[in-house]
């Protein structure tokens, strides 16, 4: 289990992974995807789609490898 990141001081130059899930909260955070860019110009978006729900790589937010890539994670599930 990862510890949580301090709370950004800044959003520039802010490094922001958008993971998307596999089930209905694409509804929502597809736009969001297109609108947070749009809104946010200065942080450094990464936008991620999750593999299927009910598998172990669907259940992870962030590849290993974006660890230290990201400086923040927003993450939506809808049941």
């Amino acid at each position: 289990m990862k510890t949580l990141a301090p709370r950004l001081t800044t959003l520039d130059g802010a490094r922001i992974t958008l993971s998307i899930g596999a089930g209905g909260e694409q509804g929502i955070l597809i736009p969001l995807a297109k609108m947070l860019p749009e809104r946010y110009p200065q942080v450094k978006w990464n936008i991620s789609y999750a593999a299927a729900h009910g598998t172990k790589a669907g259940s992870l937010a962030l590849a290993e490898d974006e660890f230290g890539q990201t400086d923040a994670l927003i993450r939506g599930v809808v049941w």
